[in-house]
């Protein structure tokens, strides 16, 4: 009897060597796509570093919407605020956004 007749496949003994080549193949890609990952890590971290923050449209803008906020809250609950409440409330807000955009070391 021979081996086609009793069921085994002449390549029979490959299929262990087809599996692992497989294998590498996936892992081959996989460590492309992290190298192309790092390269374009690499390449962001670097547009970054030459990035600077425009800190004067940030705190305009910060202002802008604590004032919104402000007047719009101070008129919230009541059609006659005093002109106080309304800076105050005004006040806040502008701190409150401020304390978004920016970190303040503590005080001593």
């Amino acid at each position: 009897m021979t081996p086609a007749e009793a069921g085994f496949d002449d390549l029979q003994w490959l299929e262990p060597m087809r599996k692992r080549t497989r294998e590498i193949e996936a892992e081959t890609k996989a460590i492309r796509a992290l190298n192309q990952l790092y390269k374009d890590n690499d390449k962001a971290m670097k547009t970054l570093a030459a990035m600077r923050p425009k800190f004067r449209v940030i705190l305009d803008q910060a202002i802008e919407e604590g004032v919104r906020r402000g007047y719009h809250k101070a008129y919230k609950h009541t059609d006659a605020p005093t002109d106080e409440a309304v800076i105050n409330t005004i006040e806040d807000c502008v701190m409150g956004a401020l304390y978004e955009y920016f970190d303040f070391e503590d005080e001593v």
